[in-house]
């Protein structure tokens, strides 16, 4: 287990600020939620990551329940490369995965300067 890096953190913020749920009737977040769990990152720890090589799934622990919401937050990025999901689960953080949408793999955390919400 290992605290979050300044890169990991930094899209977590991003993804939180300006992703939608990635069913159209999945709840969203309100501004006020989107806040707390921004707010809750600096508790936040890696527990397990992907061995895959292909793509990058990071597994959360450590946040406390900010919120009484479950959903899941997506993103892409630009040029369609890869889809992220940020998994909310019962209030906190709990995964985030980043998955290639074509045969090429995921190799390191998208910048969120080219994340498409």
């Amino acid at each position: 287990m290992r605290a979050i890096n300044s890169d990991e953190r930094q899209l977590l913020e991003s993804l939180l600020v300006s992703a939608q749920p990635l069913s159209k009737d999945g709840p969203n977040l309100t501004t006020q939620e989107r806040r707390a769990l921004i707010n809750s990152l600096h508790s936040l720890d890696v527990e397990t990551s992907c061995t895959c090589h292909t793509c990058i799934s990071l597994s959360f622990t450590g946040q406390r329940r900010a919120l009484d919401i479950t959903t899941v937050l997506s993103a892409e990025v630009e040029g369609g490369s890869a889809l992220i999901l940020l998994h909310i689960i019962d209030g906190a953080v709990r995964e985030l995965e980043i998955a290639p949408t074509g045969n090429l793999p995921v190799s390191a955390l998208p910048n969120p300067d080219v994340l498409i919400f």
